[in-house]
């Protein structure tokens, strides 16, 4: 989880994101929402909020699997994970 996590907040940082690496990390990131950390959780949503990428099919997936993680991570998870997760879902 980490790599798609890490992977969408570069291109996020670089305001980068081709319709095909955002489409296949949001794939990656659907399989594997439920192994998600706070921090995954985190840079993962704030990359594709920031993206705008949020009603193509493969993001939908994303959101849909990473809202109930979300969720249930945010408990426990530091300030600044916390606040990236809270922008990301405003």
């Amino acid at each position: 989880p980490r790599g798609m996590s890490m992977t969408a907040y570069a291109a996020a940082k670089l305001v980068w994101g081709p319709d095909r690496l955002l489409s296949s990390l949001a794939i990656a990131g659907t399989k594997r929402a439920r192994d998600f950390g706070a921090t995954d959780v985190a840079k993962g949503c704030w990359a594709f909020a920031k993206l705008r990428y949020v009603g193509e099919m493969t993001a939908q997936g994303f959101w849909q699997a990473v809202l109930p993680v979300a969720a249930q991570k945010v408990r426990g998870a530091r300030f600044v994970d916390v606040s990236m997760i809270a922008w990301a879902f405003a």
